[in-house]
């Protein structure tokens, strides 16, 4: 990312910019590990 970045745009940036992204994949996770049946419910429609 920073090679593709304006100059102006520091590394620190990007890693603030990325941080909710970080987050809802998180707690994406922690959903689906504590409720595993989150993952198994579409393919449960489908199959």
């Amino acid at each position: 990312m920073r090679l593709v970045a304006p100059k102006s745009i520091t590394i620190v940036d990007i890693y603030h910019s990325a941080l909710p992204y970080v987050g809802f994949q998180l707690v994406g996770l922690v959903l689906v590990v504590a409720f595993p049946a989150i993952a198994l419910w579409l393919p449960g429609l489908l199959f």
